[in-house]
């Protein structure tokens, strides 16, 4: 894991003065279901750095919640859940194939973290400029914490990506989804699905529809497989 992190770090430190970037950050009213069934705000941002060889990706959602998750006699109250993912991918000028560095924590309403990192391939099968389509697949390891637990344990992990954007009205009203996949040897699957519908409302300034899906094959006891969070925002391209 430090070996990938000094990797990602040194290739950003060395590709960052030619790069470009572009992002957005988005401030919303969530309306969630499943283990968080509340009406919160939420923050997500999204943050792209492009180079002639290598593109950085960070995103990060984080919302605030007041919710009880039931283990038994014991209720337990949540107030966050944040996860953040960062992505380096590099590829030869010209080449649709390109390699992939990832980090990727998610921390789930107080009752457990996990961190996982790892490394693979992807594959740019449309880029039209007004549409594109990658897909990708890795694998690494991952750090997770038990529920009531004092250790942690580290696993192998498997993972597959498939993201598409298309641009409805150009330079005005945008369509992105995506869906990822992550195997956890003997800790089950999960599951990550975004959908985010965009306008630009003007200049800097857009609103949007934004609804995430978190399923877990094997949740901790108390907690729900799955999670669907639907976010009204408005937020700032830049």
């Amino acid at each position: 894991m430090n070996r990938i992190i000094f990797v990602a770090v040194l290739m950003f430190a060395v590709s960052g003065v030619r790069a470009e970037w572009e992002g957005n950050a988005d401030l919303g009213v969530s309306f969630a279901t499943g283990n968080t069934e509340s009406l919160d705000t939420d923050l997500a941002l999204d943050v792209t750095w492009t180079g002639e060889r290598l593109t950085h990706e960070f995103d990060l959602t984080a919302y605030r919640s007041d919710i009880s998750a039931d283990l038994g006699e014991l209720r337990i109250r949540a107030q966050n859940v944040v996860d953040a993912d960062y992505a380096m991918r590099f590829r030869r000028l010209g080449s649709s194939w390109y390699g992939t560095v990832n980090a990727d924590a998610y921390y789930d309403l107080g009752i457990d973290g996990r961190l996982t990192g790892s490394v693979g391939g992807g594959r740019q099968l449309v880029d039209t400029g007004r549409h594109t389509l990658t897909v990708e697949v890795g694998v690494g390891q991952t750090v997770q914490r038990a529920p009531n637990a004092a250790f942690e344990f580290g696993e192998t992990a498997w993972l597959w990506s498939l993201e598409g954007q298309w641009w409805l009205i150009p330079e005005r009203l945008e369509f992105t989804a995506g869906a990822r996949g992550l195997h956890i040897a003997g800790q089950g699957h999960v599951y990550d699905g975004e959908t985010v519908l965009r306008v630009v409302v003007l200049g800097p300034l857009t609103a949007g529809l934004r609804v995430d899906v978190h399923k877990e094959t094997q949740p901790p006891p108390g907690r729900e497989p799955t999670d669907v969070l639907a976010r009204l925002t408005l937020g700032v391209a830049f």
